[in-house]
């Protein structure tokens, strides 16, 4: 297995989560239809991520590479050479996003219900289709939501505020693939996505392939130099697995360093036919067409190349939060 550091995810430092047990919010007065809808979100993002994990257990529904010799560098291409049919996953995925994202929305929509009913002298809103949990990209937006705000309570309204996309991280700490986008602005389009634009799937070269019969080996520079490896430092090379004079090292390897005599060209790009993977001068030299030359198993993405179930996570994780700080500030 051919383990490659593919650094695609953005970090930003500061407070951690804090998250309270959903059982614990089920018995607070206001949560617990919000917490239900979280647990019953939970339970859908759980099911999704073990259906991905044993759908590409099976070798069927892998990618496969092969490695042909471009005689004029010397180097062997690994390039997709056949693709899985993943249609039936790709709807089935689509419809499961689906309910993610229509537990998770409604849960906010529920604590904003909650907060609307305590409000009202009457133990109903006044005006119910107008109950909501806004989500809003600017202050000029957030300031349109006063059909929803003149029926909660300003300590309550001004808690909501807080957590709106326009803030940013605000001072939390957080993780995202991709550009920036914030949690509920991902979680609304993703619940007004009733044509599953945004929650379809594409499949994407993962860090990790199996060149079953190649392994990534050390050799002395004199030795490199006597196989006609020239280039100043390079001492990492890729050889056969039934070629034992080249150990292979015990320490990780980075592939972006200028010892390696390959280049990693096609991680975190989306699967295709012909889609390069890597180049490589193996060592000693081999037949000039090795196919297969190994198998990915794909990554499943949404459209903008996120990583489908770390986004989600994110997501709920954020969800959660915004019911435990609840919690918290109004006991």
């Amino acid at each position: 297995m051919f383990a490659f550091n593919q650094v695609n995810i953005s970090m930003a430092g500061g407070t951690p989560p804090n998250l309270i047990d959903i059982e614990q919010l089920r018995r607070h007065r206001l949560l617990a239809p919000a917490a239900s809808k979280l647990g019953w979100a939970r339970r859908h993002l759980a099911a999704l991520e073990h259906n991905i994990t044993e759908t590409f257990t099976f070798p069927a529904n892998h990618a496969v590479i092969r490695a042909n010799l471009d005689a004029q560098s010397g180097e062997h291409l690994f390039c997709v050479s056949e693709l899985p049919v993943l249609d039936q996953f790709a709807e089935d995925f689509a419809h499961v996003v689906a309910d993610v994202a229509k537990n998770l929305h409604p849960a906010l929509d529920q604590l904003a219900w909650q907060l609307a009913c305590d409000f009202s002298t009457t133990g109903f809103p006044k005006d119910p289709k107008g109950v909501y949990f806004p989500i809003t990209d600017s202050p000029d937006l957030w300031a349109e939501q006063g059909r929803a705000r003149g029926q909660i309570s300003k300590p309550h309204w001004d808690f909501i505020e807080r957590f709106q996309p326009y803030h940013g991280v605000n001072g939390r700490a957080d993780s995202w693939h991709g550009d920036y986008v914030h949690q509920l602005a991902f979680l609304r389009d993703l619940a007004n996505d009733d044509k599953h634009r945004i929650g379809r799937p594409i499949f994407m070269l993962p860090s990790q392939l199996d060149l079953t019969y190649l392994q990534i080996a050390r050799i002395p520079v004199a030795q490199a130099k006597a196989i006609g490896i020239t280039r100043p430092g390079t001492f990492m090379v890729v050889t056969r697995m039934d070629h034992p004079v080249y150990p292979a090292p015990t320490e990780s390897i980075d592939p972006n360093i200028e010892t390696n005599d390959w280049q990693v060209t096609g991680i975190g790009k989306p699967l295709e036919l012909d889609l390069e993977v890597m180049r490589a001068r193996l060592v000693p030299p081999v037949e000039p067409e090795i196919n297969p030359a190994g198998f990915a198993r794909p990554l499943v993405a949404f459209g903008d190349g996120r990583a489908a179930v770390a986004t989600l996570q994110r997501v709920e994780s954020f969800v959660h939060l915004v019911l435990s700080e609840f919690a918290r500030q109004f006991p």
